[in-house]
């Protein structure tokens, strides 16, 4: 299955989740994570096949001729494929995690997150008090789960931490454009197992369930993502590209302070 969406020579396997690139289309590296190694993050995995994958990873994806435009900017482009599955009802999903403070920033970095294929929940919860250590976390002062389709994207904003959901009963990709040096905190998710709402149910019935590791309750909301063109987003059109065409458009990345307000208006926060 051509992968459309990315604007690349892309193709998904939809049977197994692995991405194959066309010649003139570089990737620098790939993972993957089965529930096994997911242990801790999902309520229970008794019974379950420790083995089966949960989604792979792809690094710093770029076309040839687009080498300088990336990297040497300080951003990159990554695909990660979300396979269907459930555990114990918990529907498959990425790690999680927050993004601390890069040396001299004021605030960690934001990310652009767009749906490839499928349909993907992305839930985010905000913590204002997160330090460059990765303590402060608690108390979560507001839950959003946002709700994308093919061609959707939407802008995490600094201090938010997040995971995706895959809601397809096939595989879901989503890529994203981030800050080359962002430091990524997987343990304040990793010791609270998860994030504070789970997604429970199937691809046609879905809720939410509060995971108690968290002391904070917060309001949560669930919406859909919004266009946002002075932010690069315009539904249907690859991010990719519009990067490409315009990095300029997408220095908000970069330098996220005057932009603030703007992404969490667009979470309803």
């Amino acid at each position: 299955m051509r992968l459309a969406q990315t604007g690349l020579d892309i193709d998904l396997n939809e049977a197994t989740g692995e991405l194959t690139f066309g010649e003139v289309v570089l990737c620098e590296g790939w993972s993957h994570k089965t529930l096994g190694q997911m242990a801790g993050l999902y309520d229970s995995l008794d019974g379950c096949n420790l083995e089966q994958r949960v989604y792979w990873a792809y690094r710093n994806i770029r076309r040839a001729e687009d080498d300088a435009l990336w990297v040497p900017r300080g951003l990159r482009y990554d695909i990660t494929v979300l396979l269907p599955g459930a555990a114990n009802g918990e529907l498959f999903k990425t790690s999680g995690h927050y993004h601390g403070y890069a040396q001299g920033q004021p605030l960690p970095y934001p990310e652009l997150y767009e749906v490839l294929t499928g349909s993907v929940a992305f839930v985010l919860q905000r913590s204002p008090w997160l330090k460059a250590d990765g303590t402060g976390v608690e108390p979560v002062d507001e839950v959003c789960i946002m709700n994308a389709s093919a061609g959707e994207a939407i802008v995490i904003p600094p201090l938010w931490g997040h995971a995706s959901v895959n809601l397809s009963d096939g595989p879901s990709a989503f890529s994203n454009i981030a800050v080359v040096d962002t430091p990524l905190l997987y343990d304040p998710v990793q010791s609270r197992h998860g994030l504070l709402q789970r997604v429970v149910g199937t691809p046609e019935i879905v809720s939410t369930q509060r995971n108690l590791s968290w002391q904070s309750d917060p309001f949560s909301i669930v919406d859909v993502p919004l266009e946002v063109p002075d932010l690069g987003v315009v539904f249907g059109r690859p991010c990719y590209q519009a990067y490409v065409d315009n990095p300029g458009r997408f220095g908000y990345l970069l330098d996220p302070e005057p932009y603030v307000g703007r992404m969490e208006e667009l979470l309803g926060a």
